[in-house]
């Protein structure tokens, strides 16, 4: 992504270009934006000259797509934006994405370790950030019969996950148990980092750039890292395995013995969060497992669904079902604030598609509300959002009770920046927008609340259905 921002250079001394009084009373930055801005973007930088204008925004392009692809920022005074650019300088040429193929060798390797392997096990978070990916992952994982588990918070539909090879979201006991590990886009597989697998199980990287070049520390005890955009990569080791394979069968019992146990462990799952499903029906307060389990059931194939929460991701992992490209996100920021811009660009750039969010209390507070819900009033992008509303920030009510356990929040039940009150309308801020609202307490009531607001949103209109769901202090993000 590219941004530009805009500046004055001249403050209005140059009469043909004065930005007036207020900007350096109350709109100038110290520095300017790219100063504000460098300590989070690729490349920061101020043009000086309406000559150098068009190479600087093309470089600016080049640097954004390379890899690893990101933001930069290029700050325009006035001064430049307001001239008049000679045409010789301007050039048409397209910049293409950043897409590097892994070494053949290190590919070559990785294959053959994979046919040699008895417990490989595959780790993803981000695999599917690319188009064909995710199918690109199952013909691997089928081929060669190998688990396939997502970090706790993977960020795009990686897997499908009612696919019988899908284990789950916890990586521990599939690391330790295995051989070798395939990390295939991950910035986080288990924590902490230096966590060496307990069977001393060989850990292999393919990622897009080395080391996770954009984080401050990743200390994960790789052995191999083979660099190389995803897409290449994953095409290029199913292309070696497939080689290998033609001349080096595994065995089949081998290959079945895998697929067996791979399938015990996706279906004692499914079991268990089935009767913790079972165990939360009809409980008033709503329990958040339980309304996602419905939304799941009603929820259309061509939906797209997007995440914004701290204690209940762990359940929309588990209940909200992802089968193919592009129909699942979740946040990849330090912060909340993010999902309902998110939504609205997912919905500006795929129309036609039913677009979901699922929001906690606090991460609705974060977001800039207003002017999305005027965004979508004045674009016509109608979204539906559900609110989880445990009138809490949960997650850290339950970090101070782990930290201090006698503390004086657990003597006094008072924990100071915790509780979100006085309650908020949130159905009725959709309804400010000339949307639908819905406010859901009781199990009879989320049904048909969640049909009419589906109505509502494919007639065009935005949607919130906000539901007061119960606080829970120790399930964390299971």
């Amino acid at each position: 992504m590219v941004i530009l921002a805009g500046e004055s250079s001249a403050w209005g001394d140059d009469l043909r270009f004065d930005p007036g009084g207020q900007w350096l009373h109350s709109l100038s930055d110290p520095g300017g934006p790219s100063v504000q801005a460098e300590p989070y973007t690729k490349w920061a930088a101020t043009v000086g000259s309406v000559d150098a204008l068009p190479g600087m925004l093309e470089h600016a392009c080049r640097v954004a797509m390379s890899a690893p692809m990101g933001p930069v920022i290029l700050t325009i005074p006035m001064e430049v934006s307001l001239a008049e650019v000679r045409a010789e300088l301007v050039r048409a040429a397209p910049v293409a994405r950043a897409a590097t193929r892994p070494p053949a060798d290190a590919i070559q390797a990785v294959a053959r370790t994979l046919l040699e392997s008895r417990s490989p096990v595959i780790v993803t978070e981000y695999a599917g950030r690319e188009p064909g990916n995710l199918a690109r992952l199952v013909e691997l994982a089928e081929r060669l019969s190998i688990p396939v588990v997502e970090a706790s918070v993977p960020a795009y539909a990686n897997f499908p996950t009612d696919h019988p090879l899908h284990v789950g979201y916890d990586a521990k006991p599939h690391v330790d148990a295995a051989d070798v590990v395939l990390l295939i886009g991950t910035r986080g597989p288990w924590h902490p980092a230096s966590r060496r697998p307990a069977g001393g199980a060989r850990l292999i990287v393919l990622d897009e750039a080395p080391g996770n070049a954009t984080m401050p520390t990743w200390n994960y005890p790789a052995e191999v890292f083979v660099p190389g955009s995803l897409d290449l990569s994953l095409e290029d080791l199913n292309a070696a395995v497939k080689r290998l394979l033609a001349e080096q069968p595994v065995s089949e019992q081998i290959l079945e013995e895998r697929r067996r146990r791979a399938e015990a462990d996706h279906k004692r799952l499914a079991a268990d969060l089935q009767s913790r499903v079972a165990r939360w029906e009809r409980e008033a307060p709503l329990r958040d497992g339980w309304v996602l389990s419905q939304i799941a059931e009603v929820l259309p194939d061509n939906a797209v669904v997007l995440e914004e929460t701290t204690t209940t991701h762990g359940l929309i992992n588990r209940l909200i079902a992802r089968r193919k490209d592009g129909d699942f996100y979740s946040r990849v920021t330090g912060g909340l604030g993010v999902m309902m811009c998110q939504a609205l660009g997912v919905k500006y750039a795929q129309p036609d598609r039913l677009v979901v969010s699922l929001m906690g209390d606090g991460a609705f507070y974060y977001n800039p509300v207003l002017a999305c819900l005027g965004l979508a009033q004045e674009a016509d992008l109608p979204t539906l959002t559900f609110v989880f509303d445990n009138r809490s920030y949960v997650a850290m009510e339950a970090a101070l009770l782990r930290y201090y356990p006698e503390g004086a929040a657990a003597r006094t039940g008072l924990h100071y920046g915790g509780p979100i009150a006085p309650e908020t309308d949130y159905a009725g801020l959709a309804r400010l927008y000339g949307g639908f609202g819905a406010r859901v307490e009781r199990p009879e009531e989320l049904r048909p609340a969640v049909e009419e607001a589906l109505r509502e949103v494919a007639a065009g209109r935005l949607a919130i259905v906000h539901l007061v769901v119960a606080a829970d202090f120790t399930r964390g993000g299971a």
